[in-house]
């Protein structure tokens, strides 16, 4: 009986252990990826703040690059796209930039960003010559990837909100253009933040690796 007993609470023990080593080794992990993301989000922050400028301050550039930002089901740009859009005509109205790059998700006839993109602006007076359409902006990455290697840009004025245009910056940046940002202001929402979190530790990484 004594021997039960006794194996009974070795085993208890054992497990309480195996445990409290794992506990230790998620909260361990999970400070780990909190410092490295929050090494990242600094980074990527703190690098790019002296290239935020406004449409009045921002120096003139050979392209600006409109991020797309979703659209309505009756085929017309959601309220964060037509806010970057009226940003982009008002910096080709003062001259600050000498044509657009309208980048997003193209993928089907139901869901083609440029395309709505540049309807909307052409209808503001934009003479269509002044426009190029990126259909594979899948994300922010392959904006700034693509505006690079397959439209050759080598400066330019990316124009998204507030909260996305360090991360914009940054990576475009990254592929070589000069590039400032002109930001859309919008309202404190805590879950793009957060994603802004994650997202610019995946952008760092993605930089590193693209280097080494």
């Amino acid at each position: 009986m004594y021997d039960i007993i006794m194996f009974v609470v070795v085993v208890k023990f054992i497990k309480f252990i195996v445990k409290l080593v794992v506990f230790r080794i998620l909260v361990t992990l999970f400070l780990v990826v909190s410092l490295l993301s929050g090494a990242c989000f600094a980074w990527v922050k703190l690098s790019t703040a002296s290239r935020i400028t406004s449409v009045d301050t921002v120096s003139n550039a050979t392209v600006g690059i409109v991020l797309g930002a979703g659209i309505n089901p009756n085929g017309t740009p959601s309220s964060v796209l037509k806010n970057r859009l009226d940003m982009g005509k008002e910096l080709l109205d003062k001259k600050k930039v000498d044509g657009l790059l309208l980048s997003g998700d193209g993928s089907s006839l139901n869901h083609n960003e440029p395309q709505i993109m540049m309807n909307y602006l052409t209808k503001q007076g934009v003479d269509p010559k002044l426009l190029k359409l990126d259909f594979a902006g899948l994300s922010t990455r392959d904006s700034c990837h693509r505006a690079a290697n397959n439209f050759s840009i080598k400066n330019a004025v990316v124009i998204t909100d507030d909260y996305h245009v360090p991360r914009a910056i940054f990576l475009c940046s990254g592929f070589g253009i000069d590039t400032q940002g002109v930001e859309v202001h919008t309202n404190f929402n805590l879950w793009y933040t957060v994603r802004e979190y994650a997202a610019d530790t995946k952008a760092v990484l993605d930089y590193l690796m693209d280097k080494f």
